[in-house]
């Protein structure tokens, strides 16, 4: 079973796995629920999350499998995702744009442009940490890394608009990241735009 690892006394992630490829889950402890940011892939991250009691709000940062495969195997209150996430899976969510909630902490769900994929939302908690997904990374294209530049700027705006400090964010290392500083690193490569190319391609990717 994968390492469960505390942030605060309410807020935790369960460790990534590598085989399958896992992402970390967000764990949230609520007076009332158990909130997670997404659920993974695999026997181990699933036996991980079964580990913890309460009943389960699910809050889905994109599609891709190493992020919601363990949706197969889940019993949950209510599920949080995009429309293009729940057109992808085939769920019905509670989630309308932008979602608040008090239980026990402050909880923010919100869209978050993202070159990496269609239809990412994060999650912040308490105005102080924020969990992203992927969100941050580059999309591929002939096998090349990239951004779209319009998507990216808007990225940054929206990261730059959020109170958090600190951003929670999936297979970095280490996993939780001054917020100022990822915005730096997104700025600079924003800075290699081409004006008449929509598509960023020549920069250093973390």
């Amino acid at each position: 079973m994968l390492e469960e690892k505390r942030i605060t006394d309410r807020i935790s992630y369960i460790v990534s796995g590598e085989a399958p490829l896992s992402a970390e889950v967000g764990v949230i402890r609520g007076n009332l629920f158990l909130w997670l940011f997404d659920v993974g892939n695999g026997d181990e991250t699933l036996k991980a999350i079964q580990n913890i009691n309460g009943g389960r709000n699910i809050v889905l940062s994109h599609f891709h499998k190493d992020h919601v495969a363990n949706m197969n195997y889940m019993k949950y209150q209510k599920v949080y995702a995009s429309p293009y996430t729940c057109k992808h899976l085939k769920l019905e969510s509670d989630y309308m744009g932008e979602f608040n909630i008090e239980d026990g902490v402050k909880i923010r769900i919100f869209d978050l442009p993202s070159s990496h994929a269609k239809g990412c939302v994060a999650m912040e908690i308490d105005g102080t940490y924020c969990f992203v997904g992927d969100a941050i990374y580059s999309a591929s294209k002939d096998g090349k890394p990239f951004y779209n530049a319009v998507v990216l700027k808007a990225e940054i705006n929206v990261l730059k608009s959020i109170r958090s400090k600190y951003l929670l964010i999936s297979h970095s290392d280490p996993f939780m990241r001054p917020k100022d500083e990822v915005i730096k690193e997104l700025e600079e490569i924003y800075s290699h735009r081409d004006p008449h190319d929509p598509s960023i391609f020549n920069f250093d990717e973390r």
